[in-house]
């Protein structure tokens, strides 16, 4: 008897959809590929752009190598998944556009751990007032969505915990708040 042939499904798009399909298919019975131009998605196939040719059933890919970026690759499907996530929203609230970092990805998340380990360096220095302390260490989250709040979670974590260990002469002097749109 023949090996069975595995079925592909493409997704495309890493976004919380995507990336929990890829994560949910029974990976015996389906060949998954993920298509993303995210290169820090929790799966990254480094891929710029996608054509569907539906009645072939075939994705025709550009990667984003700038060395090989006119080579097309093309990944035959059995069903596709179109889940390239949202961009962020931010209704228009002032100073978010000028002030606050967006958090989309990983590395997002390590431009704003770079931030606050700065700002916690700062604040650590003799020269630093108290005043100047609390302002550093003073975060606005914009967003109460699901980001918003595990991001509002870790933080109090890290104050209440590692950071009293870390940064004892600074207890008590970091705090959040979580600004929201939705009633």
């Amino acid at each position: 008897m023949a090996p069975k042939t595995k079925k592909t499904v493409a997704i495309i798009g890493s976004g919380w959809a995507g990336y929990n399909l890829a994560h949910a298919l029974y990976i015996n019975m389906y060949s998954v590929m993920v298509i993303s131009p995210e290169e820090n998605s929790a799966i990254t196939p480094l891929l710029a752009s996608v054509d569907i040719d539906f009645d072939k059933k075939i994705l025709i890919c550009q990667p984003t190598f700038e060395s090989i970026k006119d080579k097309k690759m093309r990944i035959p499907y059995n069903k596709v998944v179109v889940a390239p996530g949202c961009s962020t929203n931010t209704f228009n609230t002032p100073g978010v556009e000028e002030h606050a970092f967006l958090m989309k990805n990983v590395h997002d998340a390590n431009t704003i751990w770079a931030r606050l380990n700065e700002d916690l360096k700062i604040a650590s220095l003799p020269c630093t007032s108290e005043e100047e302390q609390k302002r550093l260490l003073y975060i606005t989250i914009v967003g109460g969505g699901l980001t918003g709040i595990e991001i509002v979670a870790e933080l109090t974590d890290l104050f209440k915990g590692d950071l009293q260990k870390l940064y004892p002469h600074l207890n008590g002097k970091g705090s959040v708040t979580v600004y929201n749109v939705a009633p």
